[in-house]
């Protein structure tokens, strides 16, 4: 029997232009322990960094000068469609950063989902990005 669907792998173009017009995703990394830990964030993309700001916490001491992955994605189940976007990276904490470029960031970013002062400013550089969209067969 045929599937219904259809899978296509995505350019980095599209890829990006999709990561790009999310608000919410999830950063993943690997806590003290050994476990996986997956969270949500809100974000936005700059160049070629995820930045968000966080509270003290399991991402402010895992994120920074690691490897992790970041995922965002857009479901449509009625459709049985969607796509998804996975970034692997290098974690950075931008909270010292200085200079005229990084202070517009700063007021730029003012959409806030969850409660909290969220002090500490974090990135992810992306070193690798792939996504797959699945799409009812024509």
């Amino acid at each position: 029997m045929e599937a219904d669907s259809h899978l296509d792998v995505l350019s980095d173009e599209v890829c990006r232009h999709l990561l790009a017009n999310e608000q919410v995703g999830r950063i993943a990394f690997v806590d003290d322990a050994g476990y996986p830990v997956v969270l949500p964030v809100n974000y936005f993309v700059e160049g070629d960094f995820i930045v968000f700001r966080t509270d003290a916490g399991a991402k402010l001491d895992q994120v920074p000068l690691r490897r992790v992955a970041f995922e965002v994605e857009h479901l449509a189940p009625a459709c049985r469609s969607g796509w998804s976007v996975l970034v692997r990276g290098s974690g950075q904490d931008l909270t010292d950063a200085a200079g005229p470029a990084f202070e517009q960031l700063r007021r730029r970013y003012v959409d806030l989902w969850a409660p909290g002062k969220k002090a500490h400013w974090l990135a992810v550089e992306i070193h690798q990005i792939t996504g797959r969209r699945i799409r009812p067969r024509t």
